[in-house]
């Protein structure tokens, strides 16, 4: 467990912007879901937002992999999985919205349960298992 917790507080695996932009790409989605539209107009309303999350997050992960060669591949590889979790459905159902086809809304529901799974277990790992 020591080992562990030092592992964590040594190499960050967790970012606690990931876990914001997740929560951030949950709130935002279901918010445009209730404006009563067409769907092709929230498909691309979703991938306005899903899009630069997804950009601008990856392009940190792999940014933070050149930086820290020394660290552990799974440290990087939970990290992008725990963003994909929820912007990768989201990007599926924006598609699928926007293309009027590929079961758009029930992409909806994995992208939001989770993108809140991704932050709480992030925030989870930032409050109790940091040693300070």
């Amino acid at each position: 467990m020591a080992s562990s917790n030092a592992a964590i507080a040594a190499g960050a695996c967790v970012n606690p912007d990931d876990g914001i932009a997740c929560l951030l790409l949950v709130v935002v989605s279901s918010a445009l879901v209730l404006v009563p539209q067409s769907t092709r107009l929230l498909g691309l309303e979703i991938l306005i937002v899903v899009v630069p999350m997804l950009v601008i997050t990856v392009r940190s992960q792999l940014t933070h992999r050149r930086q820290n060669r020394d660290d552990p591949p799974l440290w990087t590889l939970s990290r992008m999985a725990g963003t994909a979790a929820a912007t990768v459905p989201c990007t599926v159902a924006g598609v699928s919205l926007a293309l009027h086809g590929g079961g758009g809304f029930y992409w909806l529901a994995p992208a939001a349960l989770l993108g809140i799974i991704g932050a709480v277990y992030n925030a989870w790992v930032l409050l109790v298992e940091i040693v300070r």
